[in-house]
């Protein structure tokens, strides 16, 4: 899926939007004392969650992949198949280029697959 349209990136948001909300509202309703029937709609709910997170992991990935990179204004060539390995080219070739003089104090890295990088 490319984000190409306003309504991608919208669909895509909404996706987000009800994964976030439908995940705190499963731990904050997880109780044991519930009746059958509600905790079997808590879990249909949860695996329908699932189905979605798997979903916008797909999405994005795909749109990580497939996405045209920028910096300083210029297009630049990202030869990442893997959504990390494109990030991290991408960050690497602006670190590269945006502190040409002092790179050697900075160490080196590369976003390791299968370890998760969060943002605060």
């Amino acid at each position: 899926m490319e984000l190409s349209s306003p309504e991608e990136v919208e669909i895509l948001g909404e996706e987000l939007l009800i994964y976030v909300q439908t995940e705190k509202y499963l731990r904050i309703k997880n109780d044991s004392s519930l009746l059958d029937s509600t905790k079997r709609i808590l879990r249909e709910n949860a695996d329908d969650n699932r189905e979605r997170r798997q979903r916008l992991n797909v999405m994005l990935g795909e749109t990580l992949t497939e996405a045209d990179y920028f910096a300083d204004g210029q297009g630049i060539q990202i030869k990442g198949s893997t959504p990390a390995a494109s990030l991290s080219d991408a960050l690497e070739y602006l670190i590269t280029n945006s502190f040409s003089l002092k790179r050697k104090y900075l160490p080196s890295w590369k976003i390791k697959t299968g370890k998760r990088v969060q943002i605060r």
